[in-house]
């Protein structure tokens, strides 16, 4: 049995957890069993706003999975450097036992000054590819990397992962107007980027001309298209747009997959 094979294991675990999270989130967000609802007001001015009346809600149990998800991937990297360590073949203390770890660290010197504490008597080879997954890195694995120790921090020390439904800045909401005219140019969407939708929110607004002599209604076709994203804080990314939970999770697996296949061929 390769001496990876637990890693491989917590890797399976996680992507089994995030298969039931995809399912839950799917079945709890679904257009057409729950939809996001839009209610429209006409003032005096003729002006119409349109805001969000309902969001479909996000299950508490997905906050859980999402954190068994995390604990899975970290683990996954943790079993690769015990593994490691142990063909190494070091005598160690059990104080020296419990600090290995997959180091995660912010700066080079940082990473460094942790080998012999976090990753004893492994060789060069392996210790610099466990350098290039590292947070310090300014590249795609770099990155991914920050997002797995700060969601890994939060969930286990702070507080539960929690998705929000976030809404794309796109025009698949328009207003059906009979006894009025609609200038397009008056018609207004409320917001350019992805934001968090809330009940109340103003999505959209238009100035309305009424025709005269004939009964006047007004309807909104079409709706707002959104999607399950981990809230900014969460991740502490501050550009726009906020990551989708599926993007999030799905390219850490990506990643950690791709560190252990490069693991595996130097061992």
């Amino acid at each position: 049995m390769s001496i990876l094979a637990s890693s491989w294991q917590k890797l399976t675990w996680g992507n089994q957890h995030f298969e039931r999270l995809e399912k839950a989130l799917r079945e709890a967000l679904d257009p057409k069993a729950h939809p996001v609802t839009v209610e429209s007001h006409i003032d005096a001015a003729q002006k119409l706003s349109v805001r969000v009346a309902s969001v479909p809600t996000i299950p508490r149990d997905c906050s859980l999975i999402v954190g068994d998800v995390i604990h899975s991937y970290r683990a996954s990297l943790d079993h690769a450097a015990w593994a490691l360590v142990r063909k190494a073949r070091q005598r160690l203390s059990a104080r020296q036992e419990a600090d290995v770890a997959f180091s995660m660290s912010w700066t080079r010197a940082a990473f460094d000054n942790k080998r012999a504490q976090r990753l004893p008597g492994i060789t060069d080879e392996e210790f610099a590819l466990i350098s290039r997954y590292q947070p310090y890195r300014r590249t795609k694995e770099g990155a991914r990397m920050r997002l797995l120790q700060r969601l890994s921090n939060t969930d286990k020390h702070r507080e539960l992962i929690v998705a929000v439904m976030q809404a794309w800045p796109d025009s698949r909401l328009r207003v059906r107007a009979v006894g009025y005219s609609v200038p397009i140019s008056s018609v207004r969407y409320m917001y350019s980027r992805p934001v968090q939708l809330r009940v109340g929110m103003l999505v959209l607004e238009a100035q309305l001309r009424p025709l005269l002599g004939v009964q006047r209604e007004v309807h909104m076709e079409g709706h707002i298209s959104a999607y399950p994203a981990l809230r900014q804080r969460d991740t502490h990314l501050t550009g726009p747009p906020p990551l989708s939970v599926y993007d999030a999770l799905g390219s850490i697996s990506e990643t950690i997959n791709a560190f252990l296949t490069q693991l595996v061929r130097i061992l």
